[in-house]
């Protein structure tokens, strides 16, 4: 089961956590656009890797793609923390 974070830990100093709303959600993704997703969610065009680097992350996540099915599974997680000033 998950338990909702402690919201003082995640409010600065001058505020204080009034509501907190979180949750999972899955979402099927097809590897035809899940590559070029991930490229571009991790700025690996605009990374400071050289050529040699992205064509290898490239190569290396193509390699991950071919061992997965065509339309798979992805769970993600939200928090959306309400904050009020003290």
């Amino acid at each position: 089961p998950q338990t909702m974070p402690d919201t003082a830990i995640f409010t600065p100093r001058n505020f204080i956590g009034k509501s907190c709303l979180w949750g999972c959600a899955s979402r099927d993704k097809r590897c035809s656009t899940w590559g070029r997703a991930q490229a571009s969610c991790r700025g690996i065009g605009a990374s400071s890797l050289s050529d040699e680097e992205k064509e290898a992350w490239e190569r290396d996540h193509l390699a991950f793609l071919a061992s997965v099915p065509e339309t798979f599974s992805v769970s993600h997680y939200a928090t959306i923390l309400n904050l009020r000033k003290k």
